[in-house]
């Protein structure tokens, strides 16, 4: 027999655990000898791909059982990022079970678990509850996270007597850059002080020994990355090259 529950109730309803509240002992362990039960936890979709804040279902397949009598319910528990377990479902043993999960939210986790008790009612269980089976919600972001690499050759320039300026080389590195290329920013730090920041170069998703012949003597060039050819608008990643005398 195979019986279908639709859960469509808020994710907050689920947590607020309330009323029922068993006495000492209706969850209880194994006696000297007694078989343990078995169970199983099957979920579909699973990995389930949800971007942070998005809403999804997934499907789960239980079943329980046991060798003797000893409890009277197996109940399925679902904890929420940690959090105390909240009751789902309660079935006897020896059958399939199937439950429809309508609130799996991106950006949050999710474990289920199966517990023996004596009582249909949520006993408001701390984490981790005493579970003979487990598994895991595998919820992750779909969206590809844009990062950047950015090294310099030299970090430090020395520069010849006479000269007020060096150079380094300067490659980088995007992943996942989209339809976007690279794009270099500097600043260039000297006696005079900061100087407004600049667009230097803009290429591809990755360049390598741009020459960068600017390093003041006693200063400083920072370069950032990003993919913006208009303004500074974050950075993947940033670097800073000095220059000393020789």
């Amino acid at each position: 027999m195979t019986r279908t529950i639709v859960l469509a109730m808020a994710a907050s309803a689920l947590f607020a655990i309330g009323s029922a509240h068993a006495s000492p002992g209706s969850v209880t362990t194994q006696g000297s000898g007694s078989p343990p039960p078995t169970g199983s936890i099957n979920l579909s979709p699973n990995p389930i791909y949800l971007v942070p804040g998005a809403v999804g279902t997934q499907t789960i397949d239980w079943t329980w059982n046991q060798p003797g009598p000893y409890w009277q319910y197996g109940c399925l528990y679902v904890s929420k990022d940690h959090a105390a377990p909240g009751v789902v479902d309660c079935e006897h043993p020896g059958n399939p079970y199937h439950v429809t999960i309508p609130w799996i939210q991106g950006g949050h986790t999710y474990e289920w678990f199966l517990v023996g008790q004596n009582s249909p009612n949520d006993l408001g269980l701390s984490y981790p509850p005493p579970a003979f089976a487990m598994k895991q919600s595998i919820v992750s972001d779909p969206t590809p996270r844009t990062s950047g690499t950015m090294s310099a050759s030299p970090m430090v320039v020395h520069i010849p007597a006479g000269q007020s300026m060096g150079s380094t080389l300067i490659s980088y590195n995007i992943v996942n850059p989209g339809n976007f290329g690279g794009c270099i920013w500097i600043a260039n730090r000297d006696s005079a002080g900061t100087h407004p920041l600049q667009l230097w170069s803009c290429g591809g998703a990755s360049g390598d020994n741009l020459n960068w012949p600017y390093v003041p003597v006693g200063g400083s060039t920072t370069f950032y990355l990003n993919q913006d050819s208009s303004s500074l608008n974050g950075s993947l990643t940033t670097i800073t090259v000095t220059g000393v005398q020789n």
